[in-house]
């Protein structure tokens, strides 16, 4: 998504502006307007009024993107990045991902890049820098189902660390996705590896894309392709794509 730059810095003043609270806003037909955040716990949240949205297109404007900040403090250690989606983010955009949403972190006296919650499937695969929820382990498996089958696999909303909670992702999910379970000894192409790596629960997955052969996205690395056998002891579950890999979805 790209935005015009004099709409990129109207952005970048009025987050500033609302520090320590999350900025909010939308881009209409170009512009962006500046919106009131009506969340109840603005410092950590944002929503954007109905009213607000009616009068930012009331002449006619298209909404092009969301736009919103993520506040944090320089003096408190950051797990992640603070730009990356959080499950709430993720959960709203969801809802009609055919709009984008751009998200900036600041601190208060800068402000980041945008990450872009969009849906992308055409982007190669292999190559990726991590953004979690939208440049992960799972987004490399939907994204190579879509480019190698046109196989358009349900996504599920999910910020950094949720394999830490009582959430289990993976293993609630993969039927919803279109996966029954299958044994390791028969793993054909196009099947979906589900492994623990340093957690409770299954918190990674890749999928097979040849003899021996995975492909897969790690945190701090680029996506890349790795054997199958050096993955080993780490599989849990082999899942394969319900319907066949012949078969295609809308």
């Amino acid at each position: 998504m790209h935005i015009e730059q004099k709409a990129l810095e109207d952005f970048h003043a009025h987050v500033l502006a609302e520090y320590p609270k999350e900025a909010c806003g939308l881009i209409v037909s170009g512009a962006f307007v500046p919106c009131v955040n009506a969340a109840e716990t603005p410092l950590t949240d944002f929503r954007i009024a109905a009213h607000e949205v009616v009068l930012a297109t009331a002449k006619g404007g298209v909404i092009e993107a969301v736009l919103h900040s993520h506040p944090y403090d320089m003096t408190v250690r950051q797990l992640y990045p603070a730009e990356w989606p959080s499950t709430k983010d993720m959960t709203s955009w969801l809802n009609n991902p055919t709009v984008p949403w751009g998200i900036a972190k600041t601190e208060g006296e800068n402000v980041s890049s945008l990450v872009w919650l969009e849906d992308e499937p055409n982007t190669p695969v292999l190559g990726r820098q991590f953004v979690h929820g939208i440049h992960d382990c799972y987004s490399v498996i939907r994204d190579w189902y879509w480019q190698e089958h046109q196989i358009k696999l349900k996504n599920f909303a999910r910020g950094w660390g949720w394999w830490e909670t009582n959430a289990n992702l993976y293993e609630e999910n993969f039927k919803l996705a279109g996966f029954h379970e299958v044994r390791l000894e028969d793993i054909q192409i196009g099947d979906v590896l589900m492994m623990k790596y340093g957690a409770r629960v299954i918190n990674h997955a890749a999928v097979v894309t040849g003899n021996n052969q995975i492909t897969h996205h790690m945190f701090h690395k680029l996506s890349c392709t790795d054997q199958v056998s050096s993955w080993h002891r780490m599989i849990i579950k082999v899942v394969r794509y319900t319907d066949g890999l012949g078969d295609k979805q809308e």
